[in-house]
């Protein structure tokens, strides 16, 4: 006992420096619970350099009717009483901050609408921020707020000075061109430039900035970039919306993202010649790509995602460690890496929208195609009815040809389906995983889990599935099965016996999985 009371109070005389280290592990309102703790935390929290203002948490969430365009807070006496509670709390701290000379290091400043009455104290919030040498500020003003309703937001015309600032996000801002190169011109040092979806902006052309070495942007109809320590560059455009850019004097970019822009295999071919030590690529939902050749010695990295139309790849790439392809198996795809380079990180995820086997098929063609370990991530979702009948007539298909072996195999139920084990059976025909997971113990995933158990179960009591002693379905091939569950956060596995894993699903919960280990 004493030894107990002696631990609880060297926990209450912990240095302040100690305790600050600590908080960011904890969420906001767990943090300023430890105040109550003694004297040292209540002091340490008092001095703590990261500020968190996020109003919701002094408000309720929101409901229907402040949805509505023509609510306003004030109708609702609760909500307008709870936002006054939090304008208090932060102006008093604020102020305390400013008088006491306390540093700040970063601060976060969510606001659910602005009203004109809080322009004085955000100004003066601000103020006593750059005062303080605020290192980071975040502020955030919700969508909800303005439906129905235009917010207009006018810069200062006068000079802007943030000669420190290395990092600039803003997102759903209403900002001009010229406003932009205003700021951008005052801000020699940024190192991080990030413009997403603000409106009033079409075009942004960026020069003179000698430590920039990423530039994230999307919804710009033109984008023009001279740096020459540009190391990545992402750049995403609606659907049907116009998107062109040129990057010129940046010899080190290393890392380019590309989505939903029309570009071709002539296009990403001169993009490798001009990137010599580009180390990963992706393009995402890029729909005129139909073939696309990949020679690079530095890539390490490429993903594949959506390009709907893209039916062949050849990818020349020695130092190649992961591709992932994210679409239905109808590419054909050359692969020229040495096996040694690999990392069992290839990716296939596809959802089940057919109309026929043909599907199970081409998966099993494309991972043969790979001369590497293939994770494949399969979505259960929408099969027509016709399907259904045609997987039923399958049920435990024999196995023809050598079935490729994968490194991983993970499902995912999105409906609730009657035909889990000719799914199955399906899946075990096109390739043989060493390791099964099903993530998230929800609902259609216990029965899917419960299915898979079941089949597990059979095969072990009746081996004599199949009458031919040339053709032999899964069953016959898989020698043992062991199981795991893991906590999604972290997803460390602990044994469970699975021939009692349906005895212990039920008390299985969302933030678990099961994994199932297969020994061919």
């Amino acid at each position: 006992m004493d030894g107990t009371i002696q631990g609880i109070d060297r926990t209450m005389q912990l240095p302040k420096e100690l305790i600050h280290h600590m908080l960011p592990f904890l969420l906001t309102m767990e943090a300023a619970r430890t105040s109550v703790l003694s004297k040292t935390w209540l002091r340490a929290w008092s001095t703590y350099p990261n500020l968190d203002f996020t109003e919701r948490n002094f408000t309720k969430e929101p409901s229907f009717k402040s949805m509505d365009p023509g609510f306003k807070e004030k109708d609702d006496p609760q909500i307008e009483e709870a936002r006054e509670r939090f304008l208090k709390y932060v102006d008093k701290t604020m102020i305390r901050y400013h008088n006491e000379g306390i540093p700040i290091d970063k601060c976060r400043l969510d606001l659910t609408s602005i009203d004109p009455k809080w322009a004085y104290f955000v100004d003066n919030w601000i103020g006593i921020l750059v005062q303080n040498h605020v290192k980071e500020l975040e502020v955030s003003v919700s969508d909800f707020s303005f439906l129905g309703s235009t917010l207009k937001k006018h810069l200062c015309h006068g000079t802007i000075k943030l000669y420190s600032l290395k990092m600039l996000s803003l997102r759903r801002v209403c900002i001009t061109e010229e406003e932009i190169q205003n700021i951008i011109s005052s801000c020699p040092l940024i190192q991080e430039l990030r413009l997403h979806s603000c409106r009033g902006l079409k075009r942004l052309q960026v020069a003179n900035l000698h430590n920039l070495n990423l530039v994230s942007v999307s919804d710009l109809e033109e984008v023009e970039i001279s740096a020459p320590t540009l190391q990545s560059f992402m750049y995403a455009v609606a659907k049907d919306m116009p998107g062109t850019f040129k990057i010129d004097s940046s010899p080190h970019l290393k890392n380019l993202k590309l989505t939903n822009l029309g570009i071709t295999d002539d296009f990403v071919h001169e993009l490798l010649r001009k990137f010599p030590v580009l180390e990963k690529l992706n393009l995402s939902f890029c729909h005129w790509l139909e073939w696309i050749n990949i020679s690079s010695r530095s890539l390490k990295n490429i993903i594949i995602r959506r390009c709907m139309r893209l039916l062949e790849a050849k990818i020349d790439a020695p130092n190649l460690l992961s591709f992932k392809y994210d679409r239905m198996p109808s590419l054909s795809i050359t692969i020229t890496s040495p096996p040694r380079q690999w990392k069992p990180v290839a990716i296939f995820r596809g959802n089940l929208r057919v109309n026929h086997l043909k599907w199970f098929g081409r998966l099993r063609n494309f991972v043969s195609s790979l001369n590497c370990p293939v994770a494949l991530k399969v979505n259960l979702i929408g099969w027509p009815k016709k399907t259904m009948m045609e997987i039923n007539n399958y049920k435990g298909m024999p196995i023809c040809d050598q079935v490729p072996v994968i490194e991983h195999l993970e499902l995912r139920a999105f409906d609730d389906m009657r035909c889990y084990d000719s799914l199955l059976d399906c899946m075990f025909w096109t390739c043989h995983p060493t390791k099964l997971s099903i993530k998230s113990c929800n609902k259609l995933n216990k029965t899917l889990i419960e299915k898979l158990c079941e089949m597990l179960m059979e095969r072990e009591e009746d081996p004599c599935c199949c009458s031919s002693a040339n053709s032999k379905c899964w069953r016959h091939h898989l020698k043992d099965v062991e199981v795991g569950c893991f906590e999604l956060k972290n997803e460390v596995e602990r044994p469970l016996p699975w021939k009692t894993l349906l005895n212990l699903l039920p008390s299985l919960g969302e933030h678990q999985g099961i994994c199932f280990k297969l020994n061919w």
